[in-house]
């Protein structure tokens, strides 16, 4: 459901300049960069709560998850059950991080696993990667972006998300091209 709705996302972002184009500071003259990961999370929320609300999902920005810990994103979502069943409830705390963060390879299992989900019981979790590495960027914080395609970035977070899944936790990917083409 959540992956589904990046997707969308995605798709418009790369469709249509103008939105991808409001993710970044002075796209269309000197210093280019990305803007922040507060403005990136709330640019996905707002679409998550868009895009999700016939599901019944509520997308919370920045709630409190135990003892002033504050995650980036938390979808809370009544999932159908089977025949006569009573519906699943369903949380999932989403990590938004900057592909120029200096922790990007490694918090998704020191912030999202082992800071929001494990102490809080909570199963599910999705690391969220802006990615906008281009030609256009050029504010001095593209040298801390990885070297890598968006493509490659996937397949490295997956892996990543893949080796932290199990004993009760499922932990999701997903890299959010944001580049300007």
């Amino acid at each position: 459901m959540i992956v589904e709705s990046l997707a969308r996302l995605q798709e418009r972002l790369q469709g249509e300049r103008a939105i991808v184009e409001a993710l970044w500071n002075n796209p269309r003259k000197g210093p280019c960069g990305p803007k922040d990961e507060s403005f990136l999370s709330d640019f996905v929320a707002e679409h998550l709560e868009r895009d999700l609300r016939e599901r019944h999902a509520i997308v919370n920005r920045e709630p409190e998850v135990h003892r002033g810990n504050e995650t980036d994103i938390r979808i809370d979502a009544l999932l159908p059950g089977r025949l006569g069943e009573s519906p699943d409830r369903i949380t999932v705390i989403v990590e938004v991080k900057g592909c120029w963060h200096r922790k990007l390879k490694t918090a998704m299992q020191t912030q999202l696993v082992e800071q929001y989900m494990r102490p809080n019981g909570i199963e599910d979790g999705l690391y969220l990667v802006g990615w906008f590495n281009c030609r256009k960027w050029n504010d001095g914080r593209q040298k801390s972006a990885p070297n890598m395609s968006t493509e490659e970035a996937q397949e490295f977070f997956n892996q990543q998300a893949a080796g932290l899944s199990g004993d009760g936790l499922n932990v999701r990917a997903f890299v959010l091209d944001a580049a300007i083409v």
